[in-house]
């Protein structure tokens, strides 16, 4: 019984792989593998981001009783810049390079590569992200997610091409870079405190000399008594 289900399953990721090389015509046998199983839950915009509980889009008409999101006070207009603006709500920022570089993670923006009737020039379609190995993983829509070894395997007549690459620094750098500057903020909180200690001590050591000099002075100034004059 189990060698059967095993066999149905493998029948069925086969077919999987197969529709992928189909609908993805630069995707070649090798450079390519399914890493999970096909879900309407999420969208290859929420999956960059992150987010496998929702999908993101800043038009949600097509996607009616779904749970969309988009981030508050971004535009809802569909262009590129609008997805960068997206995404820097997650700290990235545009960058020039695919190149995989230490300390950082990096998203690309795919657009339409032309217009077609009914759809302009450089519409966002898609959204990959880089893995530590420096290859990519995309959601293929309500489809399965994959890993693919290079960009350019994604582009072509259903996802255009890549127009914009982002980056942030990872998130242990994230939180150490959070570290030192809550560090900084101590620092300089403690440097204050003992600012205004010393103010405050020295005031308070000026205050009394000024009191020891004006008893002398009082009692310079202090007419002796007759018996002192004997």
């Amino acid at each position: 019984m189990a060698s059967v289900i095993s066999k149905i399953l493998a029948q069925q990721e086969q077919k999987e792989l197969e529709r992928t090389k189909v609908e993805f015509e630069n995707l070649k046998d090798g450079e390519f593998e399914k890493t999970s199983n096909s879900t309407p839950k999420y969208n290859c915009i929420a999956y960059a981001a992150e987010e496998t509980h929702r999908k993101w889009w800043p038009v949600p008409y097509a996607m009616v009783g779904s749970d969309v999101y988009w981030p508050e006070g971004v535009s809802k207009v569909c262009s590129r810049k609008n997805f960068v603006l997206a995404f820097e709500t997650l700290g990235y920022k545009p960058c020039e390079n695919v190149e995989i570089e230490d300390g950082y993670e990096k998203v690309a923006i795919y657009v339409t590569a032309k217009a077609s009737p009914g759809t302009l020039k450089g519409v966002p379609l898609h959204i990959a992200k880089q893995l530590p190995s420096g290859e990519w993983t995309s959601k293929l829509g309500d489809f399965i997610d994959i890993r693919h070894k290079t960009l350019e395997g994604m582009e072509g007549k259903k996802y255009g091409v890549v127009k914009q690459i982002l980056k942030r620094p990872k998130k242990i750098e994230m939180k150490q870079e959070e570290t030192k500057n809550n560090e900084k903020n101590d620092d300089f909180e403690n440097f204050r405190n003992l600012a205004q200690n010393l103010v405050s001590v020295s005031n308070s050591d000026v205050k009394q000399a000024i009191n020891e000099a004006k008893k002398k002075k009082s009692a310079k100034s202090k007419p002796l008594k007759s018996s002192e004059t004997n």
